[in-house]
């Protein structure tokens, strides 16, 4: 009888972990479907003719995770770092771009049709979000992304030699240990190229996560981030 009240508060004390994330995810999808709501509004007809995509929908969990890795680098790659700062290109109505302000010290986004853009900044100026800015423009006249520790973009063109020309712009301009996370790209074309083990280059991390550094410094990176999390592919959370 002992064993089997004790088995019962075993089974008692681990539900509040699935309830917390049962909560969490709940959290992430009223995220997710609040995105949708202020996104609903048509594309301009100008950044149609750019070539942009409209609005993509957020994957909340899956960018969060991300964040995390990149948060994860960066503390090893720049332990004395003070100030971490993410740029989202391409950033849409601007929901990234708030939930990595809760990540790194500044989150801005860069976004060219104005539509979108308009409905960022009401967003900012509601919420009163803390390191939060937004910039109407056109990421490949963009000369900015060297100020940024963390580079996020999902596929902003349509057009296969703007989006080519705007990852080669990224790359050139990124500093060394830059993050870039970057889904339906192709900087796997930078990475392929050969280099010497010190030059500063671009590298895979993860799935879709690259760094700018060489060969060499990102191999003992990758080896202390093994050894704290016991897997380099762990996902964290």
């Amino acid at each position: 009888m002992v064993a089997k009240a004790n088995g019962m508060k075993a089974s008692r004390e681990s539900s509040p972990d699935d309830t917390w994330l049962a909560f969490f995810d709940a959290g992430l999808k009223t995220l997710e479907t609040l995105e949708e709501y202020l996104a609903c509004g048509e594309q301009s007809k100008r950044a149609q003719d750019h070539g942009c995509f409209a609005h993509i929908a957020l994957d909340a969990k899956k960018f969060l995770r991300d964040l995390h890795k990149a948060r994860a680098f960066l503390r090893i790659a720049k332990p004395r770092m003070k100030d971490s700062r993410f740029l989202d290109v391409g950033c849409g109505v601007g929901m990234k771009v708030q939930l990595a302000s809760h990540v790194f010290s500044s989150a801005h986004g860069l976004e060219f049709d104005k539509g979108y853009f308009d409905v960022a900044r009401r967003l900012r100026d509601t919420t009163l979000s803390y390191g939060v800015d937004y910039f109407h423009g056109d990421a490949l006249k963009f000369d900015g992304f060297s100020a940024y520790n963390v580079i996020y973009l999902y596929r902003p063109m349509k057009d296969i030699e703007k989006q080519m020309e705007l990852e080669d712009r990224i790359v050139v301009q990124a500093q060394k240990d830059a993050v870039i996370i970057a889904h339906l790209c192709g900087f796997d074309r930078i990475c392929r190229r050969k280099r010497d083990p010190e030059e500063i280059g671009l590298h895979r991390l993860f799935d879709t996560i690259y760094v700018k550094t060489s060969q060499r410094r990102l191999e003992k990176i990758q080896e202390q981030m093994a050894a704290q999390t016991g897997n380099l592919s762990t996902v964290w959370w």
